[in-house]
């Protein structure tokens, strides 16, 4: 099929622009496609900025990981960056009003919320707009330490670290208070060898999880997506954690 043909034609019978995004059947996968997919809108639609929002964050949050949970996830992280006074120019997911991606280039820094997809839009947002990227070779906040982490880099980022701070108490507090009740269950982890199959999204940071905070053994670890960064990302992480399971990258998932 030829889209672009298809626009073309179609294009004076409607009163909306049409923008053709090639990304033909059997190319590759899921996660190319969002990455077709959001190449083609930044590029055309994205308009040059009047100035800087100073200290704001474009979100970059594909739909592209197995978990169903994600939209509540998305908006945890909105939370908190409403908490630490990060004002959101846009949030590149579903659903996204076209008057937020042209306003995008306005951001000050970048945020993903995916190993999996979204990468080569952080790169492009930062080689055209400057946009800086935020967080980078963090895992996503899963877990106590994980999570930790993350919140702390936004913190001396954004000149919120108080508050980012008191977020991590607070979550502690929780994570604590289920864990008592919880143990009698969890206690029979302890040491058991595991295998982490999940894409790498979710899959790279429960390795930190799974391990120090389950204090489960890693035996296995089979990833959906195996492009350069995802391997880079999971081997520092086994490094730090002084871990050597067998690892297979391109597994299917489910």
């Amino acid at each position: 099929d030829d889209i672009v043909a298809v626009c073309e034609t179609l294009q004076p019978e409607v009163k909306f622009r049409l923008i053709p995004i090639q990304s033909p059947g059997f190319r590759g996968s899921q996660y190319d496609g969002i990455d077709i997919a959001l190449d083609t809108i930044l590029k055309r639609l994205v308009k040059s900025p009047n100035g800087k929002i100073p200290g704001s964050v474009c979100l970059i949050a594909p739909h592209a990981n197995a978990n169903p949970t994600w939209t509540a996830d998305l908006a945890w992280v909105q939370q908190v960056l409403s908490r630490l006074g990060i004002p959101v120019v846009a949030t590149l997911t579903h659903r996204t009003p076209l008057s937020d991606i042209e306003n995008a280039a306005s951001a000050e820094t970048s945020l993903l919320l995916s190993h999996d997809a979204g990468q080569k839009a952080a790169d492009y947002l930062s080689a055209t707009y400057g946009i800086e990227p935020v967080c980078r070779g963090i895992p996503l906040p899963i877990g106590m330490t994980n999570t930790q982490r993350w919140l702390t880099a936004l913190g001396e980022r954004f000149d919120a670290l108080k508050t980012a701070e008191e977020i991590v108490s607070e979550g502690e507090r929780m994570v604590t208070a289920t864990c008592r009740r919880k143990w009698p269950m969890a206690r029979f982890l302890y040491r058991s060898p595991a295998a982490i199959v999940a894409d790498a999204t979710v899959g790279i940071p429960l390795v930190r999880f799974v391990t120090e905070e389950m204090e489960m053994t890693p035996e296995l670890i089979a990833l959906y997506t195996g492009s350069r960064p995802v391997r880079d990302l999971l081997e520092q992480e086994l490094k730090s954690l002084k871990l050597t399971p067998k690892v297979v990258y391109g597994t299917d998932v489910y």
